[in-house]
Formats: structure tokens, sequence, C-alpha cells
């Protein structure tokens, strides 16, 4: 388990590198509740990326421990991008459990649909069997 979390940390660290633009374009911009949107998931993104990463060794995974990995990386990442759509209330929910679902939804599906945008030839994938 200690490889799965010491890589998880560093995938979150990596993680807040991109988020220094909207932070910086925050700043330009005098945009203060978006800033400290970014700021803070930033930070979260760090601090938690390190507090995993530091006391663990990375080593060379298994399978088992790739599948962990990929579960827990698509979840965490997931989590950490929500920060912005709850800190901003951009579904204009005062229900904080509601504006939590809604943001991570809304960050689960904008993962999945990056993957999406990703892949060549999207009608050639392989159907469920639901008439698509």
């Amino acid at each position: 388990m200690r490889p799965v979390l010491a890589n998880l940390g560093f995938i979150l660290q990596i993680n807040g590198v991109p988020l220094v633009g909207p932070i910086v374009l925050g700043f330009y911009l005098d945009q203060s509740r978006a800033l400290n949107a970014f700021f803070v998931t930033a930070i979260v993104s760090f601090v938690s990326g390190f507090a995993l990463n530091a006391p663990c060794e990375r080593r060379e995974l298994n399978f088992k421990q790739s599948c962990e990995l990929l579960f827990a990386s698509y979840f965490c990442l997931s989590l950490v991008g929500s920060i912005p759509y709850f800190y901003l209330n951009v579904f204009r929910t005062e229900d904080w459990m509601l504006r939590f679902t809604n943001s991570f939804f809304e960050s689960v599906s904008k993962r999945a649909q990056a993957w999406m945008a990703q892949r060549t030839h999207a009608n050639e994938m392989p159907s469920l069997g639901f008439g698509m």
C-alpha cells in the first residue's frame, strides 16, 4: 500500500502545478473569489500530495497496485477538483451536501470528458449492448 500512496502523493503534487496559471490570471484580472478558490485547491493538492509522498517510498508497482493507484488517483483528483465548484457555489445551492454532491459529480464528469476527448475514434468504442 505504501508504494500506491507514494505515487498518489506524487500525482497530487503534479496536479497542483497547472493550477498556478489560473492563480496568476486571477491576480492579473483582480478576481479575488476565483483566485481564492484556485489557491485553496492548489494548496490542498500540494499539501495532501506531500503528506502522502513524504513518509512513503516510490517503488515499482505490480498490476494490483497499479489498479489501486488508478482508482485512488481518479477519486482523489476528482475530490480535489471539486473544491472550486464547492467554494464558488456555482450551482447556487444553500444545502452544503447537495452542493458537494453536485461539485463532485461535475469534477468527475470533467475528468471523464477529458479522457473521452483524447480518444480519436470514440464512435468505434465497444457498445454495452444498449442499442448505442
